[in-house]
């Protein structure tokens, strides 16, 4: 064993891991940031000594780690006790990415996949972090989505053509949304920093216009309530209609 002074304290090694991993999510807070680097931390530790991870940990890589021992030519090797041993200290790309929150601009087969294996609660979750949202504005849209869902649900119960006039709505809707992720792309030269969150800055535009969303709502199916039809273009998101970004 050698011992090599001079080298950096652990305090500064967190700290220059944290502002690395900042600059890839650079919409997610510090102590955000800081759950992700404890939650990697973990992984690692836990593969190193050939150990369990925290159960928080091991829910996430439970998901992915089929799909990557199907990669095996052998399928027979994996009852191998000698293989198991070395399994349990293997962490491929797929589990560190399933440990991270979404990149911005992952595609979205890549979020689909996250879904389906139930890293993420849901698709608008998603793609709100993908596309730069922080947590409090993602926080407000799942709030005002799942009052909306309240009174779309008595909607589609009480009227027999609550279908067709809720999907005229939506054509309605993504009309001004997708013009207000156009207009926003297009400042980049001017605000690159709103185009660069396309998700937080569509988002705040939108909650900050009630009244333009109110006007989409010609048949009063939620009585012109701006923030309830921001709740339903939030469904619509999860529904694959609204990336929260311009569409190339």
């Amino acid at each position: 064993m050698a011992i090599y002074p001079d080298q950096p304290p652990r305090a500064y090694i967190d700290a220059k891991v944290v502002y690395e991993l900042g600059s890839v999510w650079q919409s997610s807070p510090r102590a955000e940031l800081q759950l992700v680097y404890e939650r990697l931390l973990q992984a690692v530790a836990a593969a190193q000594a050939a150990s369990p991870s925290p159960a928080s940990v091991t829910a996430i890589l439970a998901a992915v780690r089929p799909r990557a021992a199907g990669q095996s030519d052998s399928p027979d090797e994996l009852d191998d006790p000698a293989v198991q041993r070395i399994a349990s200290q293997v962490l491929t790309r797929e589990m560190l990415v399933a440990l991270t929150p979404p990149t911005p601009g992952e595609p979205a087969s890549q979020l689909l996949t996250r879904l389906s294996e139930g890293t993420a609660a849901s698709l608008l979750e998603l793609k709100m972090r993908s596309a730069g949202a922080n947590a409090k504005t993602l926080q407000r849209t799942k709030e005002i989505r799942a009052d909306m869902e309240v009174q779309r649900q008595i909607l589609l119960a009480s009227r027999d053509t609550a279908g067709d006039e809720l999907e005229d709505l939506a054509d309605r809707l993504l009309i001004v949304a997708d013009a207000t992720a156009s207009r926003i792309s297009l400042s980049a030269a001017v605000n690159p920093a709103a185009a660069s969150r396309p998700a937080e800055a569509i988002a705040l535009d939108l909650l900050s216009r009630p009244a333009d969303l109110a006007q989409c709502d010609t048949g009063r199916l939620f009585n012109g309530d701006g923030r309830t039809i921001y709740g339903y273009l939030a469904h619509l998101s999860d529904e694959c209609r609204f990336p929260w970004r311009a569409e190339s």
